[in-house]
């Protein structure tokens, strides 16, 4: 975990898809709900709403109240080559190249 000052997640992680392209699970293991994600991209945002707040939130269900750490979020992205020299090729979408990417999220409830 990184040390910000809202004492949760903010940080990229890099990756390696499975055979399946699965990239992470997040599970809660009271419940057995489960998230897992699925992408062949080699990088994820970790986010765990670390500034959830009762100013900044509109929540229904706790009267409008928003707590820190009260969400997560997991977005898969595509990291620059590592080395001395920025790569960022396959990040580059050249003209008149379709590009397709795609990420799946499965729910298991």
């Amino acid at each position: 975990m990184a040390d910000t000052k809202e004492k949760g997640f903010d940080d990229v992680f890099a990756v390696n898809p499975d055979e399946n392209n699965i990239i992470a699970t997040l599970s809660d293991p009271q419940t057995h709900c489960a998230v897992t994600i699925e992408s062949s991209r080699n990088g994820m945002i970790l986010f765990t709403a670390n500034s959830f707040t009762k100013d900044h939130m509109n929540f229904v269900r706790t009267d409008g109240i928003g707590y820190p750490h009260e969400g997560v979020a997991m977005e898969p992205m595509i990291l620059p080559k590592p080395g001395r020299e920025k790569d960022f090729s396959e990040m580059t979408i050249k003209k008149d190249q379709p590009v397709s990417y795609a990420i799946k999220y499965h729910l298991n409830f």
